[in-house]
């Protein structure tokens, strides 16, 4: 393992607003991870150091944190503007569009005004242009929703976690397959399902996965042309059969550009159950005829 998912999890705390984009700038960092601590690999460092290496080299940790939010914050308050505009249909598209973005830009110039006065929103003095204003951080106020419009946003009244409201989207609209790759997509980050230990392979939920892939299998054949099913069951049949190890006795000598010499070590699988790495291999390999991948 290489002890990357606490760091990454302090980097993205301040997004966890929007659970979407802090999964989408967590693969993104986990991508130059991968990349910087491959480039180390190849250098002769050995994974544990690669991989301290590579975490070491994005520089400071609170600065990065800090660069992270100043940079996705604007994108958090359009992405929630857009998602409710999409969601709400008792309103044409575009007078919602229309509106939206209306009270938006007349909510924060009435903060701005505000934070001039020393008020704001946290101030007691109520909301920047009363109701208009509330609009702005409650799109909904004022708005009577229909109940699958409620539904929609908010899931089943009764659900106590995210992955129960994803859930009961997807059932109350069975054949919608976005609703039902969110569900999925929920089903792979619940907490349990994946324990995590410094320099040991990923742990599963024995009882968790069997629910998953059954999950993975239904969306493939509700999605056939979609790989991202097949590629999340080729991830977990391959991680649960199988260990990456290196393997001193392949090690090889590499020459770069200049002429210098730096050993590379090899690493090897090793399969533990044949049968379930079969299934992940077959899985990948239908991927392939796949005509695109999205999780939708």
């Amino acid at each position: 393992m290489n002890g990357w998912d606490q760091l990454i999890a302090r980097l993205t705390q301040p997004l966890e607003v929007d659970q979407e984009l802090r999964l989408d700038v967590a693969r993104e960092l986990r991508c130059h991870l991968e990349d910087s601590a491959a480039e180390f690999r190849a250098a002769g460092e050995s994974p544990t150091e690669a991989a301290a290496r590579a975490a070491k080299a994005l520089g400071n940790e609170e600065e990065l944190t800090e660069q992270l939010w100043e940079a996705n914050r604007a994108r958090i308050r359009l992405r929630g503007v857009l998602r409710w505009t999409a969601r709400v249909t008792l309103l044409p598209a575009a007078v919602i569009v229309v509106l939206v973005l209306f009270t938006y830009l007349v909510g924060i110039t009435a903060y701005v005004h505000a934070l001039g006065r020393g008020g704001g929103w946290g101030s007691g003095a109520g909301w920047p242009m009363g109701p208009l204003g509330k609009l702005v951080c409650d799109p909904r106020a004022g708005i009577r929703l229909t109940e699958d419009q409620r539904w929609l946003l908010d899931g089943d009244p009764n659900a106590k976690t995210d992955l129960e409201r994803a859930k009961s989207i997807a059932d109350r609209w069975p054949d919608n397959p976005i609703y039902y790759a969110q569900y999925v997509t929920h089903l792979l980050h619940r907490p349990g399902f994946r324990s995590r230990q410094e320099n040991e392979p990923d742990r599963f939920d024995e009882k968790m996965l069997t629910e998953t892939l059954a999950a993975l299998d239904h969306g493939e054949q509700w999605d056939p042309d979609n790989a991202f099913y097949n590629l999340e069951a080729a991830s977990l049949l391959v991680q649960t059969s199988s260990t990456l190890r290196d393997d001193p006795s392949a090690a090889y000598d590499k020459i770069d550009r200049s002429g210098r010499i730096t050993p590379v070590t090899v690493q090897r699988i090793e399969v533990a159950d044949a049968e379930r790495f079969q299934r992940g291999l077959e899985e990948f390999h239908r991927s392939m005829g796949k005509p695109h991948l999205t999780s939708r």
